[in-house]
């Protein structure tokens, strides 16, 4: 579930935030007023996939970054339910849950286009910024991010270049389903 609360809180960031001087960063209650105020994903069930298409570590040797990603596999999908209480309140707990570690900026939405940048700050020096272009409605969502991370200590950063999308494929079961049986 942490994952799809991620993404969803970069879908509904990026399709809430009107536009603001790409300069000046906008605070994570700024950018909670904005969702207050767009229209948010439907309660149901959804299935998200997220895609590495591109993974570059300068200086890792060619088998490390191999290994690294064959780790990574194919696209993952996931499923799960959004329920109207997540839909509603999930994305204000997760930017309260950012501390103020990160920052916000020049997001827009046009016509259900979106675009934005984020930037994070670790308590053990590192960082990871992230610009996000992509289209939501309130059944669906398609994000490309490209993310660079760094590292106190490391002389250079990595970078990769994800692709997430979530539709909406129906409503939430009213059980979820049993976990599979021990052979």
């Amino acid at each position: 579930m942490r994952h799809s609360s991620l993404f969803i809180l970069s879908a509904l960031m990026l399709s809430a935030c009107g536009s603001k001087s790409s300069d000046t960063p906008q605070s994570k209650e700024e950018v909670a007023g904005e969702i207050a105020k767009a229209q948010t994903l439907k309660p149901g069930q959804y299935e998200m996939t997220m895609n590495i298409n591109k993974l570059e570590v300068p200086g890792l040797p060619a088998s490390a970054l191999a290994q690294m990603k064959e780790r990574m596999g194919p696209p993952q999908k996931v499923g799960y339910c959004l329920t109207p209480e997540k839909a509603k309140d999930g994305v204000k707990e997760m930017l309260n849950a950012m501390n103020g570690n990160c920052t916000f900026n020049n997001f827009k939405v046009e016509g259900g286009n979106v675009s934005g940048a984020m930037a994070c700050k670790s308590p053990t020096g590192g960082e990871m910024k992230s610009t996000m272009v992509g289209t939501a409605s309130a059944d669906a969502t398609n994000m490309k991010m490209d993310v660079v991370v760094s590292m106190p200590g490391q002389p250079v950063a990595m970078k990769m270049q994800t692709v997430m999308a979530t539709r909406r494929t129906g409503e939430c079961a009213a059980t979820p389903p049993a976990p599979p049986k021990a052979g």
